[in-house]
């Protein structure tokens, strides 16, 4: 029994010394490494830059070394070399990364999945990302495959597409359509910008006018806004003019369109922004003042 109490006190000691925060310092010689809560040196200070460890890094930090970019544990081990000139961020486990001057995807665990063959990038969303060779766009897969040809101008409005609710923007000879996985054109290009698709309907664009249509094409809000932001707990923001407000998936007006600017709803509450304050709103346009966050 001693035994078995040991071991299991042992494991909690591990898994609490693992769990452990590490803060980057900076020393003398303008170095960086890590410093634990009590202030002892758990990494040496080697490096030329160095960031927090963060959870959507999957608990690894990033550091720089003569103007090369990867990534560590809290061991100091490199999970990620320190090879590459530019990382994009995580998503679905996988990061765009640059290496002398051309684009590619490695994985959270160092391993190069595609080529560095691409002028420009989006990220991974439902399993497929944007490349761009030559200034033509198209999408593969976490395999490096090509699953729609690059044959596009350009994928989405401002910023690469991604795959939202199975469809993403394309754009041909200026104008925005959507297609599927499997690279059927499935909404017909005549937009001039566009959102992604969430809970059925997508913000789109003619002539500086915004509405939104569903993922058959149809418009179901009419063009008749100055911007839209995406739908969120069944509620968008809009703007007409300068004021913002929500909408319903019907059209109709929720929440009046009184506001300097709307932001989208989470957890029940929106952030609305009115004579240099901010306030949460809640669904039925009751207010409160948001304090110092």
């Amino acid at each position: 029994m001693k035994k078995i109490i040991t071991i299991l006190l042992t494991v909690c000691f591990i898994t609490v010394s693992g769990a452990q925060e590490l803060t980057p310092f900076k020393d003398e010689k303008n170095k960086w490494g890590y410093k634990d809560e009590k202030g002892n040196i758990l990494i040496e200070a080697k490096y030329d830059w160095a960031e927090d460890f963060q959870n959507y890094n999957y608990d690894l930090a990033k550091v720089t070394l003569n103007q090369k970019v990867g990534y560590i544990d809290k061991t100091g081990k490199e999970i990620i070399p320190l090879k590459y000139d530019y990382f994009y961020g995580f998503s679905e486990g996988i990061s765009a990364v640059t290496q002398n001057g051309k684009m590619g995807f490695i994985s959270k665990n160092g391993e190069e999945l595609t080529p560095f063959s691409y002028d420009n990038v989006g990220e991974f969303s439902e399993g497929l990302a944007a490349v761009s060779i030559n200034q033509k766009w198209g999408f593969i897969d976490k395999t490096g495959k090509i699953i729609i040809p690059l044959k596009y101008d350009f994928t989405g409005g401002e910023t690469p597409s991604k795959f939202s609710e199975g469809l993403a923007a394309f754009r041909l000879k200026e104008k925005i359509g959507f297609i599927d996985k499997t690279g059927k054109e499935v909404i017909s290009s005549k937009y001039d910008l566009s959102g992604n698709f969430s809970e059925g309907l997508v913000a789109v664009s003619i002539n500086y006018e915004w509405g939104f249509i569903n993922k058959s094409g149809k418009v179901i809000i009419p063009l008749e806004y100055n911007l839209c932001g995406k739908f969120s707990e069944g509620l968008a923001p809009v703007k007409k003019g300068i004021k913002w407000g929500y909408l319903n998936k019907k059209g109709k007006v929720i929440i009046p369109l009184i506001y300097e600017f709307a932001e989208e709803f989470k957890s029940g509450k929106g952030k609305v922004y009115l004579n240099g304050n901010q306030f949460y709103i809640f669904e039925n346009g009751e207010t409160t003042l948001v304090e110092d966050e």
